[in-house]
C-alpha cells in the first residue's frame, strides 16, 4: 500500500507542480522494494537488491538535469538489468512451453530496435547494448520463471516502459509519456518483486 501510495502521489505531482526533491521522490519505489526483500533469506539476495538500488539510481539521475544525464540513467538501469539477469540466470532451466515466450521477447525487441537504433545517432551503440541486455535480462526470466505469471507479466511490462523511453527520445511523442512510462516501470517492478517472493515460497 506505501508502494503505491508513493509511486502514484509521484506520478501525480509530477503532471502539474515542480517540488524540491522530486528526483529522490522518484526512487523511492524502487528502494522500498529492496527493503521489502531484505528480512528474506534466500540465494543471491545481494543481486536483486542490488539490481533495485541501482533502479533507484537511474530514477534519480534520469530525473535530474545535466550534461549527459540520459547516458547516466541509461548505464544505472543496464547494471540494473545485468544483475536482474544474473539472478535469474542462476534458476534457468528449459522446457519446450517456454519457447514462445522467448520467441515473443526475440521479435518485440528485434522489431523495436528496427524503430529506435537508426535515429539514436551517436547513441546507436550504447542503446543497441542496452536494448540486447534487457533482451537478454527477459530470457533469463523467461528460463527461471516456474509458471509464474506475475513474473512473466512484470518483465514484459519491464521491457515495454524501457521502450516507451526509447520511442519517446527517438523517434516520437509517446503521449502522456510520463503517466505511461512510469506507471508502467513501477507496475513491473512490483511485479517482478511479488513474483520472485511468490516463487521462494
Amino acid at each position: 500500500m506505501v508502494y503505491w501510495c508513493i509511486a502514484l502521489t509521484y506520478i501525480g505531482l509530477n503532471q502539474t507542480i515542480e517540488y524540491p526533491f522530486g528526483a529522490l521522490y522518484k526512487a523511492i519505489p524502487a528502494c522500498l522494494l529492496a527493503v521489502w526483500l531484505m528480512p528474506v533469506k534466500f540465494q543471491n539476495k545481494c543481486l536483486l537488491i542490488g539490481s533495485l538500488l541501482f533502479c533507484g539510481l537511474g530514477d534519480i539521475l534520469l530525473a535530474l538535469s545535466f550534461q549527459h544525464q540520459f547516458v547516466f540513467g541509461l548505464s544505472a538501469f543496464l547494471v540494473a538489468h545485468l544483475l536482474f539477469g544474473l539472478y535469474f540466470f542462476r534458476f534457468c532451466f528449459w522446457h519446450k512451453r517456454k519457447l514462445p515466450l522467448i520467441i515473443g521477447v526475440v521479435v518485440i525487441m528485434f522489431a523495436a530496435a528496427m524503430v529506435i537504433l537508426p535515429d539514436t545517432e551517436a547513441l546507436f551503440w550504447p542503446v543497441a547494448a542496452y536494448m540486447l541486455v534487457i533482451a537478454g535480462m527477459a530470457i533469463m526470466a523467461m528460463l527461471a520463471a516456474t509458471d509464474n505469471p506475475i513474473l512473466i507479466t512484470g518483465v514484459l511490462m519491464f521491457m515495454f516502459s524501457d521502450l516507451l523511453i526509447g520511442i519517446n527520445r527517438f523517434v516520437t511523442a509517446v503521449p502522456l509519456q510520463q503517466v505511461a512510462i512510469m506507471l508502467t516501470y513501477y507496475t513491473a517492478l512490483y511485479l517482478m518483486v511479488k513474483g520472485i517472493r511468490r516463487q521462494l515460497f
